[in-house]
C-alpha cells in the first residue's frame, strides 16, 4: 500500500497533535494507546494458551519448544541453522535462564529422545546438545500447527486490511526498534563469539513462534 493511500485512511504512523482533556482527563490518543495495550495483553494470552495446549500433546512447556527451535535454527533473528548444536551456556544466554534449569529442561528432552548431548567437534571438552530426527519432527510438527492457529485467525481481515496490517507492522517494528537498538538486543542475547546472528529487521521468518508471539515466561512449568 503506498504512503498516500495510507495518508487517506489516517494510516501513516505520524503522531497526530494531542489536544489536552479539560481537568487533566485523558486525551483520544491516550485511551486508543490504553485499548491497544489491553488488546494486545489479551492476544498474547490466547497465544500462550494455545501453545501450552500444543506442546502439552508431546508432554512440553512452550519452553522446551524454545529451545527445539533454536537448535533448529528456527528462533526468529537470532539463528542460522546451528548444525554443530549449542552449548548449555548458549542455551542460559538466548534464554535468559539459570544453568540449572537449563540442564533440567534438557534432561527431560533428552529422556524423551528429542536432543542428545555430545562433545564439540572443534572442542571436545565442551559438550554440545543436538537434535534427534525425533525431535526435528515434533518442532515441525507443533510450528506447522502454530502456523494454521495464525492463518484461521487472520481470516477475519480481507487482503487490503492484511497489507494494511503487515504495513503498520513494520512501523511499529521500526519504532521498537529506534528505542532498542537490534545490535544491542543481539548482544544481550549472544555476546561475540556466540553462534551466528541475523538482523532483526526485514527479517521474513515466520516459520517458528517468537518472543513477540507466545512470550513464554522463561522458567514456568520447566
Amino acid at each position: 500500500m503506498k504512503d498516500s493511500e495510507l495518508e487517506m485512511n489516517g494510516l501513516t504512523g505520524e503522531a497526530p497533535e494531542q489536544t489536552p482533556m479539560p481537568g487533566g482527563g485523558e486525551s483520544g490518543r491516550d485511551a486508543m494507546l490504553r485499548e491497544v495495550f489491553e488488546l494486545q495483553m489479551g492476544m498474547l494470552w490466547l497465544a500462550q494458551k494455545a501453545m501450552r495446549e500444543l506442546t502439552a500433546r508431546h508432554e512440553l512447556h512452550p519452553p522446551h519448544l524454545m529451545i527445539l527451535n533454536l537448535l533448529d535454527g528456527r528462533h526468529p533473528d537470532m539463528l542460522t541453522p546451528h548444525q554443530g548444536g549449542l552449548s548449555m551456556s548458549d542455551f542460559v544466554r538466548s534464554l535468559d535462564i539459570p544453568p540449572a534449569s537449563a540442564t533440567a529442561m534438557i534432561d527431560r528432552m533428552i529422556a524423551q529422545e528429542l536432543v542428545e548431548r555430545g562433545p564439540s567437534e572443534q572442542d571436545r571438552r565442551v559438550v554440545m546438545v543436538r537434535l534427534t530426527g525425533r525431535g526435528r519432527g515434533v518442532v515441525g510438527e507443533i510450528n506447522a500447527l502454530w502456523q494454521q492457529i495464525q492463518r484461521d485467525a487472520f481470516t477475519v481481515l480481507s487482503d487490503d486490511q492484511l497489507s494494511a496490517h503487515l504495513t503498520l507492522m513494520r512501523r511499529l517494528q521500526e519504532g521498537y526498534l529506534q528505542r532498542f537498538p537490534e545490535e544491542e538486543i543481539a548482544e544481550s542475547m549472544f555476546p561475540a563469539g556466540g553462534p551466528v546472528r541475523s538482523g532483526l529487521s526485514g527479517s521474513t521468518s515466520s516459520s517458528a513462534p517468537n518472543f513477540s508471539d507466545p512470550g513464554f515466561s522463561n522458567e514456568e512449568n520447566i
